[in-house]
């Protein structure tokens, strides 16, 4: 049998993701839930999970390709060189909020 989306397309976001309890995590939810009805079969949606430490790892839905820890700043370099080798990612979305990504902003 041939699939008709042999190598289907990834958009991976990179956000807090249930479930973390936090509003930008309902809001990616929402928002993979949209695009996978929107793109689906042919585009599939994958989440890079950002934990609040190195010890947390919660039990993510199959949807999360890898965890972050927010404080851990290599772990962003990683994760996207890991990201960036995979020929299905099309398209990275990063959900932002102050305080999640780990670092203090100062001008």
């Amino acid at each position: 049998m041939v699939t008709k989306y042999p190598h289907k397309s990834w958009i991976v976001f990179v956000s807090t993701f249930p479930p973390r309890v936090c509003g930008i995590a309902t809001f990616t939810r929402d928002l993979l839930t949209a695009f996978n009805q929107l793109f689906a079969p042919g585009v599939e949606s994958k989440v890079v999970a950002l934990n609040i430490d190195d010890l947390t790892r919660l039990p993510y839905s199959k949807k999360v390709i890898a965890q972050i820890s927010q404080t851990c700043q290599g772990e962003y370099t990683a994760a996207a060189q890991k990201r960036n080798a995979l020929p299905q990612v099309r398209l990275v979305t990063i959900q932002h909020e102050f305080g999640i990504f780990g670092r203090t902003y100062v001008d």
